[in-house]
């Protein structure tokens, strides 16, 4: 009996792999996926740049080289690649592949970075397998996998660098954390946090930062480093202050109507004002909680409540911390589920219409794990109930947000200027795009209401991080008030 349970629970594992990876075809198993993988280009045309000594920043010959692998591409837009040197030169690896081999080998090396993610978080929570890939399955697989993006990858070596920290294996904790730089908003949050916390992984860091830096000089030169600190990065985050799919401060603020040069600089004051407040948080909730790895896994999630570039994509960095958090007893157990029910559900992408297909089995499968997830210590009838009314719950809220008439909301959209010379930035061009395409960069009230919940859900994760410590510090004093004179009894804190 428990073998059939067991062999029951692989292969319904490697059905949601299967539906995460937009396997299931009309004409059945489709090995090479039904995603379009757009970013997947661009990740290999900045590559093929960096081969050819060209500057991947600009127009060209990014442009040609997406237009070339994408016949669909339309001119004279280009979709840019504003990542650190670092990580060009590791796709410019992948860009001396055919890039029909490059574009798969991508693709399951994401699909095997959410798998990873799964089994280490399952190991670190003792939480099944199958209910973590369900929590992970859409914010971090799906829409990722959909796009080829890069957050699975950020995610899953954090995870492993959590576990390695727990274990005390410092160096290769470290080692993987520096991974993560690969989307550095994203990693870096957590390797100043283990930098700081963690006194064995420091020498490792300094080394790796240093390989780094130099890798970035030999793959693009120091001109262009330094055009990507003090030019690419500010004109990519002035491109998308009005796009739909950003979760950022400075699009709320741009929302408002405040002036985009302020509300920038609002973004990235509040990045790092989190990014302090997480790196600050995570020893303490780490210790109330009993687990380390959120001293890898906190302050990543902290740092995408505000900033100035927050993609959905990247919400699910906030997941590993959450699913901690909901795992564990102490937090209140209503907050811990609202937190991670309303992180793992897909509220911006939500359709009635899609219910009965692969990707609303995946979406009310997240759901349902969630609430077992943070319901794990109740009975199984408490359990399976909370479980069908959360899923009940999110199908009426997505489905009455998705009723609301699309008003406009916001100052009028600023048309820019086609930038259209092979000179210009790629991350300028592409602001004229998001400009001039007016379903994606016009808010209006029910773009707002879809973000509500997931802001919610952060603004819970933090909470019970800032909040949890204080209380378990009361609970000490409280105990040790009541002891007999001459006893205090020693309460565990964690490592």
């Amino acid at each position: 009996m428990k073998s059939m349970k067991r062999i029951l629970g692989w292969v319904t594992l490697l059905a949601v792999v299967l539906a995460m990876g937009g396997l299931f075809g009309k004409r059945g198993l489709v090995l090479t996926s039904n995603f379009e993988q757009s970013a997947t280009t661009v990740w290999y045309c900045a590559g093929e740049a960096v081969n050819e000594h060209a500057d991947p920043y600009r127009v060209e010959p990014l442009r040609s080289c997406e237009k070339r692998y994408e016949p669909i591409r339309k001119l004279p837009w280009v979709e840019p690649a504003p990542l650190p040197g670092y990580a060009l030169a590791a796709f410019s690896l992948m860009a001396r592949l055919p890039f029909a081999l490059a574009r798969t080998l991508w693709f399951y090396l994401l699909i095997a970075a959410v798998v990873v993610s799964a089994i280490v978080l399952a190991r670190l929570t003792r939480l099944p397998v199958l209910l973590v890939m369900l929590c992970l399955g859409m914010a971090d697989g799906y829409f990722n996998l959909f796009y080829g993006e890069l957050p699975p990858l950020a995610v899953a070596v954090l995870v492993v660098a959590a576990a390695l920290g727990t274990s005390q294996r410092y160096v290769a904790a470290a080692l993987a954390a520096s991974i993560a730089m690969i989307e550095p908003h994203l990693g870096l949050p957590a390797c100043l946090a283990m930098f700081a916390w963690w006194p064995g992984t420091r020498r490792t860091f300094i080394v790796t930062a240093a390989g780094l830096a130099a890798l970035s000089v030999a793959a693009i030169g120091i001109p262009a480093n330094i055009e990507y600190v003090t030019a690419v990065l500010p004109a990519h985050a002035a491109s998308e202050i009005a796009a739909q799919d950003q979760y950022s401060l400075s699009r709320l603020l741009h929302i408002l109507g405040v002036a985009d040069a302020v509300a920038l600089k609002a973004g990235s004051a509040s990045y790092l004002i989190m990014t302090l407040l997480g790196v600050a948080l995570a020893r303490r909730i780490a210790s109330a909680i009993g687990s380390d790895a959120l001293i890898v896994l906190l302050p990543p999630a902290t740092a995408l409540l505000g900033g100035p570039f927050v993609h959905d994509i990247q919400m699910a960095a906030a997941l590993p911390a959450a699913i901690i958090l909901a795992a564990s007893t102490r937090p209140p157990l209503l907050l811990r589920t609202f937190a991670l029910v309303a992180l793992v559900f897909p509220w911006h992408a939500w359709s009635l219409a899609n219910l009965h297909g692969q990707v609303g089995l995946l979406e009310m499968g997240a759901v349902a794990a969630a609430v077992l997830v943070a319901t794990r210590t109740q009975p199984v009838r408490i359990r399976t109930c909370a479980a069908v009314l959360s899923v009940a719950a999110c199908v009426v809220i997505g489905s009455s947000i998705e009723a609301v008439p699309r008003m406009r909301v916001g100052p009028p959209t600023t048309i820019m200027r086609a930038a259209i010379s092979p000179t210009d930035l790629s991350s300028t061009n592409w602001a004229a795009f998001v400009s001039r395409d007016h379903a994606y960069s016009t808010p209006d009230v029910r773009d707002v209401l879809e973000k509500i919940p997931l802001w919610l859900g952060l603004i819970a994760l933090t909470s019970m991080a800032a909040a949890l410590p204080w209380s378990r510090r009361r609970m000490d004093a409280a105990f040790r008030e009541s002891a007999p004179l001459g006893f205090a009894p020693h309460l565990t804190r964690g490592r």
